[in-house]
């Protein structure tokens, strides 16, 4: 007789990363609870990690190999899809050189350790240039700014949320996300506790989100004028402090050039960019100088935005200006036990896409420069794909045209456990196992933490015989690949052994939180280990040459220097500016396939402001046309008094209406995607990254 088990690992499905206690009875989930012996959320979790146990069952979950003829799919064994893979690979590499071969990852890849370990060493392999990722749609900016100031694309601030009295976040959701670049689980009980100890959250956000409901202020900028906001605050701020702060003094080159560079951006004119009075914006700053402890946050909804590169540096500019870089209830370097930054930095802008001529970061290209990097024809042109868990199709601009350009590929191979609407039109499906079937360490997300810990991960039980986990897979193929090629290659060990190495070598770092760590040490300890809080390091941490924080990095200088100034409007101000949302229930493009996240009243609809709606005579449940120089959608409207006029918010994600996908439940839910409205032209004139928000669009009552 089979007895039921307890298990405990972390939900890696976001980036809070929340404690899981599951029990099992033979290979049946029977319940998932949140561990309350985790040290950081503590018994914390939300629904989708409930959906793990739905992920598991899912009869739409891919486990074999699946290969595409025609528009029939067919299963196939493993031997057979790993060598038909790498000889199509190899022909096209033959025929038309190593860099008419490119890579797409998507988001899950950080949140998989075998993906992070092995899918690198593949794709380096492949010897292009190509590579693209979900970061280009992402991130990017603020790793961006952190490689250019403190020396490292990992080197991000992270708000001491537990500690602060001043939480400012701009563009940034997450009591929806669960946190961004911010991995703060029960993030809704943390804001409590920083009001109930007398402190203030303030959101800063073209729509009243679900988390400026809990601020005691709220400020809505017309979408796209943010920077002007951030810069006019930190002219204000350099005013009040023109030299450093004592402490920072002797950690700080460039910051004599920033009074000249931000003085043109005065209160008057933030006022008029964004539509926030001068008195409002002025308070902001006092009450950052007077706070005892303040920090500022940004996330995607300044990232993915045509100053976004400038955006994330007046970020870091008004926590180090005000004093609260490096500082208690500030911005503070996490301590991670595997901490990534010890690994050579990342360079930006060595190689510009061959089409559009946009710079990489980190060895990738924008998504943006993806399509016509397929469509155009010349030297290099890419002819075939590797999707490694992702759905670009729904989640990067002028999706349809993307789509339209994998389709028209020589060879497309995705690593993926889902036929969805990008790995739908592959000729190949590689399937690994799912979260649970496999063994976890999150080398990512405790960079970012608003406390640290560590804690490994056990897979639940053993793959079975016709399974295969990513690292798995990538191995296979790596192997495979370099017996046609004339070179030596030594194949990675098990995750495991990569972990192992990577906790003893931190254990000889002086930190005493450290010293005994090891795999076996964390297999004794399944809730985690508790690291304890955020503390100061920047005098040990920053990677720049001269061992100080760059306050202007001459690429910075140049952009804020070219930015014009004027008030006139532009072809861009007039119509609706278009805003994404996401869905507590959500992530990203997935987790619409299970019933329990998809139940209820659709979600899928556009918000507008009242007013707006009268003007276009359509009623709440109506239909509305949006359309913009890339595409049209047409889907239900609702009224949102607390929206700014001119404004149109739809949700990301979704748009699950396409033939070549094979997932039931979202096929059902359906919707539209919002980025056959983004257009890839549109960018962040420093990063390259696509610049979702404030997409131009009109709006006409659907008939």
């Amino acid at each position: 007789m089979h007895q039921t088990q307890q298990h405990y690992r972390a939900c890696n499905l976001c980036e809070a990363i929340c404690g899981l206690e599951i029990t099992t009875k033979n290979r049946e989930i029977i319940s998932i609870r949140g561990d309350k012996k985790d040290p950081l959320s503590k018994g914390y979790i939300c629904a989708k990690a409930l959906a793990l146990k739905d992920l598991y069952e899912d009869p739409d979950r891919l486990t074999q190999p699946r290969i595409r003829k025609g528009s029939d799919w067919h299963t196939i064994d493993w031997d057979s899809a790993i060598q038909l893979t790498v000889e199509r690979l190899l022909q096209v590499r033959a025929e038309y050189g190593s860099h008419s071969v490119a890579v797409y990852q998507g988001n899950p890849t950080v949140h998989n350790l075998g993906m992070m370990t092995h899918g690198r060493e593949f794709f380096q392999s492949l010897g292009t240039r190509n590579h693209y990722s979900a970061t280009s749609v992402d991130q990017l900016p603020q790793q961006l700014v952190a490689l250019w100031m403190y020396g490292h694309q990992l080197l991000l601030p992270v708000p001491d949320l537990d500690r602060t009295q001043l939480l400012i976040l701009i563009g940034h959701n997450p009591i929806v996300s669960n946190g961004s670049l911010m991995t703060a689980p029960n993030i809704r009980n943390r804001i409590q506790q920083l009001q109930q100890r007398g402190g203030e959250l303030v959101v800063i956000d073209p729509r009243f989100t679900e988390t400026a409901a809990l601020a005691q202020t709220h400020l809505a900028p017309t979408p796209g004028s943010d920077f002007y906001l951030l810069a006019a605050i930190v002219r204000q701020l350099l005013i009040y402090q023109p030299e450093p702060p004592t402490k920072l003094n002797d950690l700080v080159e460039g910051y004599e050039k920033l009074m000249h560079l931000f003085a043109p951006f005065h209160l008057e004119l933030a006022s008029r960019k964004t539509g926030i009075p001068v008195s409002s914006i002025q308070q902001l700053v006092t009450d950052i100088l007077h706070a005892e402890h303040a920090v500022v946050h940004g996330r995607l909804g300044i990232s993915t935005h045509q100053q976004g590169t400038l955006c994330h540096w007046a970020c870091q500019l008004i926590n180090l200006i005000s004093g609260n870089f490096d500082a208690q209830g500030g911005a503070l370097f996490a301590q991670p036990a595997i901490d990534l930054t010890h690994i050579t930095p990342g360079q930006f802008a060595t190689e510009c896409a061959r089409v559009d001529q946009l710079p990489n970061f980190c060895g990738e290209f924008p998504v943006s420069c993806l399509q016509t990097e397929i469509a155009t024809p010349g030297q290099d042109q890419i002819r075939a794909l590797v999707l490694s868990a992702g759905n670009p199709v729904l989640t990067t601009p002028a999706g349809k045209d993307l789509a339209a350009a994998i389709k028209s590929l020589e060879f497309c191979v995705a690593i993926d456990f889902y036929q969805n609407e990008s790995s739908g039109l592959a000729h190949l499906i590689l399937p690994p196992t799912m979260a649970l079937e496999r063994d976890h360490y999150d080398l990512i997300f405790h960079h970012f933490s608003v406390r640290n810990s560590t804690r490994w991960n056990q897979a639940l039980w053993s793959r079975q015989a016709h399974q295969r986990h990513d690292w798995e897979i990538f191995n296979a193929l790596n192997e495979t690949y370099h017996k046609n090629l004339p070179s030596n290659h030594t194949l990675l060990p098990d995750p495991s052994v990569l972990i192992d190495m990577g906790l003893r070598t931190s254990s000889l770092q002086p930190d005493s939180e450290l010293a005994e760590l090891s795999l076996a040490s964390l297999k004794c300890q399944p809730h985690g280990v508790d690291l304890g809080p955020l503390r100061s390091s920047a005098k040990t941490k920053l990677k720049t040459k001269s061992g100080k924080i760059q306050c202007a990095p001459e690429r910075l200088i140049q952009a804020i220097q070219g930015l014009k100034h004027t008030d006139t409007e532009t072809a861009e101000d007039t119509g609706y500016k278009l805003i994404s949302r996401r869905d507590s229930r959500s992530n990203n493009s997935w987790g619409h396939n299970f019933a329990r996240l998809t139940k209820g009243r659709s979600r899928f609809y556009a918000c507008l402001h009242p007013d707006d709606m009268l003007q276009l005579d359509v009623n709440d449940e109506q239909l509305i046309q949006i359309s913009s120089t890339t595409g049209e959608i047409t889907l239900p409207v609702r009224a949102d008094n607390k929206l700014l006029r001119g404004v149109v918010s739809v949700p990301f994600g979704w748009g699950h209406h396409h033939a070549q996908s094979r997932t039931q439940q979202a096929n059902q839910v359906g919707g539209q995607s919002i980025n056959d409205l983004t257009d890839p032209k549109r960018y962040d004139a420093v990063s390259g990254v696509a610049a979702l928000t404030g997409t131009p669009v009109k709006i006409h009552k659907a008939h």
